[in-house]
């Protein structure tokens, strides 16, 4: 049995857009966070691919569809850029058995117990080694750095090549981008293009840089007979303003487990608390889906 529901918010007051949407279907949900000037409306194109989709369909063959619905978005060639969209989506098979299939940082996670939980999610982030290893075998990649606070110097480079030809992290950045301390990120293009992720639909322009489209895909085992599991599926908005134990404890809440509406108010209502002590009027778009699988 699964129960679902999802909610999006537009965030600290600032914001002029909310440029979050998600899908609920048939034994999948998805969640899309855009970003760039036409990132809101390259997020519904996207949506509505994978809303039309199969859950048994080739699952690159409709990341593929998504991207080719996005370029639509574009009014001509120099516009082309205008921003992208993350996309995560669950597919939950008929034994409780799931799978996310995304690109970019919208994250899921699934809470069996108390704790933080299992992450179904690949890291896209810059700071990802194997990511930063797989771009710059590209013809041209791009600088990896961290983000500067804003009038407190330059940025700084994330990584260092030693004299052996291999490569080091740089252990600190500038500023955290969420609250478990996590140093913001950015790929930087020659035209001083930057993105906070190493994969995504759309950012055109970023593609040349070694951005693609091509999914990472996580799976799960099912739950254990006679349990209900939670899955969390949330832009970062959500994961920046809580810690994944926070997220546990809300939705594994003896009142709430197996109501998915209740479950998923608490949840952003919660971000939105944490949004507006920690980044007041800045506070993200917050966009959350809460499923429930029961294993009978």
């Amino acid at each position: 049995m699964i129960s679902a529901h999802g909610i999006t918010h537009i965030g600290g007051s600032c914001n002029k857009e909310n440029q979050d949407t998600f899908f609920i279907g048939e034994n999948m949900v998805g969640i899309f966070d855009g970003h760039g000037l036409r990132g809101g409306q390259m997020a519904i194109a996207a949506r509505d691919v994978f809303a039309r989709s199969n859950i048994y369909s080739d699952i690159a063959s409709v990341f593929a569809a998504a991207e080719e619905a996005i370029k639509s978005v574009a009014v001509s060639l120099t516009k082309i850029g205008g921003g992208g969209t993350t996309a995560s989506v669950l597919y939950v098979d008929p034994d409780g058995s799931c799978r996310v299939a995304h690109v970019g940082d919208s994250e899921a996670r699934y809470f069996d117990d108390v704790g933080v939980g299992s992450c179904l999610n690949a890291d896209h982030s810059p700071t990802n080694m194997s990511e930063f290893l797989r771009i710059m075998d590209t013809l041209m990649p791009p600088d990896f750095e961290y983000a500067a606070i804003p009038g407190r110097g330059p940025s700084k480079p994330i990584y260092t090549e030693e004299e052996d030809g291999s490569w080091t992290i740089n252990p600190i950045g500038g500023f955290y981008r969420n609250v478990r301390k996590d140093w913001a990120s950015y790929l930087v293009g020659y035209r001083i293009e930057r993105l906070a992720v190493t994969r995504a639909l759309g950012d055109f322009t970023m593609k040349k840089h070694g951005v693609i489209a091509e999914p990472s895909i996580v799976f799960a085992p099912p739950p254990a007979a006679g349990t209900t599991r939670a899955i969390v599926v949330a832009s970062d908005g959500l994961w920046d303003c809580l810690q994944y134990a926070e997220v546990c404890v809300i939705v594994r809440r003896p009142d709430l487990i197996g109501n998915a509406e209740a479950a998923t108010t608490e949840l952003v209502a919660a971000a939105l608390a944490a949004g507006e002590r920690i980044y007041g009027s800045t506070c993200d778009n917050i966009t959350a889906i809460v499923v429930y699988v029961t294993k009978t």
